[in-house]
């Protein structure tokens, strides 16, 4: 599966996703999240290094087959739309909400 096919996926209740990676930032920033996989209800946090950074991927459980299979098959590539948010134990650490348009995710941190 390709990058360019996450455009194509469309996601149930967004705004379920979006406060939840808004919540994500807030964490990391503060220091306060445990670097460790989560399952929720409707979703998982999942960590991951990749490309030399630390990614911590917010994946609605509705498309966590496609994102194994677009993670599988795209070892050496973002995986969409991250947020640098800084450094833990050296390696940059980058924040997703995979899934969900970029515009969509960008209105909301500067909301």
């Amino acid at each position: 599966m390709k990058i360019k096919e996450i455009g194509n996926i469309k996601v149930d209740n967004k705004e379920r996703y979006i406060k939840a990676f808004i919540d994500l930032i807030k964490s990391v920033k503060s220091n306060c999240f445990n670097y460790q996989d989560k399952e929720y209800t409707d979703y998982l946090i999942i960590n991951e290094n990749r490309l030399n950074s630390h990614f911590i991927h917010i994946v609605p459980k509705e498309i966590l087959n496609t994102f194994n299979k677009i993670k599988d098959s795209n070892p050496e590539q973002f995986l969409g739309f991250s947020i640098f948010l800084g450094k833990y134990n050296d390696k940059e650490v980058r924040v997703s909400c995979f899934g969900i348009p970029c515009s969509d995710l960008t209105r909301a941190i500067i909301n």
